[in-house]
């Protein structure tokens, strides 16, 4: 079944109306199996099992989409084989030549700082560490569950000139690009609970980044006995090796916590029988498989023979005690509660509102006991503090598995709290670089702060359009006839790209934001075109938008205005944000069957996933569009593209103020 959330009308059937009555058979409930969309402007039939737009060129062997249209996917292994000159792998047919009027639109991947960590079965990670076959922790939209997803790519960029956004607070800690997507919850939607796609640029109070998820894909069945598990629990938290390193030992104290001394000889005895070694004194090895011994102090010492310590060993990386994430996805969700119950019995404590902590002075250490906690689907939260002249580690249980940080920088605001979430605007140089999953997420770690955040999905797409008239009497038409996809490309190669496009095309308009990432290619693109003498006049050309920013989209034709006076022109500039009208314009194409697209289904499937829906509130009546958040590449890049090419008779007439003679372009006067 198909859902739209786009419809031209609707109309209410209740049980009685004539109706209702002819599609129900007199029964009280009628069954859809399907939804016909014959007869809306933007959408042809249903044509090879798939929904398609009346634009998309469904003819497989057609001249268009076997000889014209253009698409080249070009990755760094590929630059790689021909040593590093990107030059040598761009192409386009010379047919392309033909066409006097073309439009490139671009838009570029988003990314995290070089400090955040990725969570992987290898551990946590940075971003110079991941190998090709590492797999990381994922949320599945779908479903709302934690499972694991190979890591299909990683993109890396330096960027020392773009904008970030810097959300830190006492439990969360993000460096992004403005457009850095993540995976929301919508806690005060109609559906509560419900995941959207959104932006670091568009998140609101009502967003919930998701600190942890509920396992999807955990052992149900253990392969691994409960008693290792807790024994094993109990030496992390607070045993130690013996001098030769060869057998473990774990400890605790009769008269402070007696409770936990019974709970150790009960699961030591079910796992090993009747211990040796019962003498007081010092600690020593009977012949069995273990000892127990009672110090005057009241403290009760266990230690396990070499041999019964050899699996235990095994599991431990060194010693600082760390475990494996291989072996802890052997656990069941409850073995690794378990492990996170004993520990806090060991080295921890529950403060006055429920909170759970545990302290180590390892950071090894504390990163494995990070590691449970995701994979036990517990929220939790690292801090580090300076004792006796070096770090001990603070990891608390987070009693909400998500966190709202545009709700709570606002409340911090109102309340002047120095301390708290804030959410800040820099520029840094750094090293940018996201990984790419099927589930389109990660589980990250910046700063002792552990979240699921969104990851690109494809870091660059550029689209060229041809405008073409079919005939005089006949508005034009814009024709896709190349797509470009980088996929973890450097930023200098991409702009060697851009460049190239733009001598082989020489565009009207080539159009890309300059938010994020965007905005040093943006840079290095102008700079580049201005130093060259081939490509100087394309230099006005390249154009830079801001996806939230509002631009002159036309002049009211009801206030008198000098075309030749800024300032009069200005005062009767009508605008819009980029977004809403770059998407009404794609739209409007669409409808009147102005854009022709290929049988590209990777293109078709983003060109239906966008929606919008009209929100009202008190100070306006009718409401604004709020558009899906997908960020999907491909449609953005269409957008930036056709926004060239209906702002091109705008920004002219701008450009003319100052001359004494002014001819009004007839796009912006006639009919769309």
């Amino acid at each position: 079944m198909v859902d739209f959330s786009r419809l031209e009308s609707s109309k209410v059937l209740r049980k009685g109306d004539e109706g209702f009555d002819s599609i129900s058979d007199g029964r009280d409930t009628v069954t859809c199996y399907d939804l016909t969309i014959d007869g809306h402007p933007s959408f042809a039939a249903t044509t090879k099992d798939l929904i398609v737009h009346n634009c998309i060129d469904t003819e497989e062997t057609s001249t268009y989409n076997t000889d014209e249209y253009y698409l080249s996917k070009i990755g760094p292994e590929m630059i790689e084989d021909v040593g590093g000159e990107v030059l040598q792998l761009l192409d386009a047919p010379a047919s392309h030549r033909k066409h006097k009027r073309t439009w490139i639109g671009a838009d570029i991947g988003f990314c995290v700082d070089e400090e955040t960590e990725i969570f992987t079965k290898r551990g946590w990670l940075t971003q110079d560490q991941i190998d090709d076959d590492d797999q990381t922790l994922t949320i599945n939209e779908k479903t709302g569950l934690s499972e694991w997803n190979n890591i299909d790519h990683v993109y890396y960029g330096r960027n020392t000139k773009a904008p970030l956004m810097h959300f830190k607070g006492q439990s969360f800690d993000a460096l992004t690009t403005t457009h850095h997507r993540w995976l929301a919850k919508k806690l005060e939607s109609r559906i509560p609970g419900k995941m959207v796609w959104e932006t670091s640029e568009t998140l609101n109070t009502k967003s919930a980044i998701p600190y942890s998820a509920p396992r999807g894909d955990a052992l149900t069945r253990s392969v691994v006995e409960d008693e290792f598990v807790e024994v094993l629990s109990w030496f992390f938290s607070e045993g130690h090796f013996t001098p030769h390193g060869k057998s473990i030992s774990f400890g605790q104290s009769s008269t402070a916590n007696p409770a936990n001394v019974d709970r150790i000889k009960s699961v030591m005895r079910s796992l090993y029988g009747d211990p040796t070694g019962l003498k007081h004194g010092p600690s020593r090895v009977g012949e069995g498989p273990y000892s127990e011994i009672t110090r005057p102090d009241g403290m009760v010492y266990w230690q396990l023979s070499q041999e019964e310590s050899v699996p235990y060993l095994v599991v431990l990386n060194s010693k600082e005690k760390d475990i494996s994430v291989e072996f802890l996805t052997l656990l069941t969700v409850d073995q690794l509660n378990l492990f996170v119950e004993v520990s806090i019995l060991a080295d921890g404590w529950v403060t006055k509102s429920g909170r759970k902590c545990f302290e180590q002075w390892s950071v090894l250490r504390i990163k494995t006991y990070e590691s449970v906690l995701a994979l036990a689907g517990i929220a939790s939260s690292t801090t580090r503090s300076m004792r006796d002249g070096k770090y001990r580690y603070h990891t608390t249980m987070l009693q909400s598995p998500h966190v709202r940080p545009v709700q709570a920088a606002q409340g911090c605001k109102q309340l002047k709290s120095e301390i708290g979430m804030t959410i800040s605007h820099l520029k840094k140089d750094t090293i940018l670089w996201c990984p790419s999953t099927k589930n389109k997420n990660w589980l990250a770690r910046r700063n002792g702060s552990v979240y699921f955040t969104g990851n690109t999905v494809d870091p660059t797409e550029i689209l060229v359009f041809a405008e073409e008239v079919p005939k005089k009497s006949e508005p034009s038409v814009l024709k896709l006839i190349s797509r470009y996809q980088l996929k973890r490309v450097s930023n200098p190669h991409q702009v060697d790209v851009m460049q190239w496009l733009i001598d082989f095309y020489r565009p009207q308009a080539f159009s890309l934001d300059r938010t994020g990432v965007g905005l040093p290619l943006f840079q290095e693109l102008q700079d580049r075109v201005s130093k060259n003498p081939g490509l100087k006049r394309q230099l006005d050309t390249i154009k830079g938008y801001n996806f939230s920013e509002k631009i002159i989209v036309g002049f009211d034709d009801t206030v008198d205005f000098d075309p030749d006076t800024e300032a009069s022109s200005t005062d009767a500039a009508m605008k819009k944000r980029v977004l809403e009208y770059s998407s009404d314009t794609l739209r409007e194409l669409v409808d009147a069957t102005r854009l022709k697209l290929p049988w590209d289904k990777e293109l078709i499937s983003e060109f239906q996933g966008e929606t919008y829906s009209i929100k009202k509130n008190a100070t306006d009546m009718y409401g604004r569009k709020n558009y899906s958040k997908t960020s999907l590449h491909t449609l953005d890049a269409a957008r930036m593209a056709v926004l060239g090419w209906k702002q091109y008779s705008i920004e002219q007439l701008l450009s003319n103020q100052v001359e004494e003679k002014y001819e009004y372009p007839d796009i912006v006067f006639g009919d769309f």
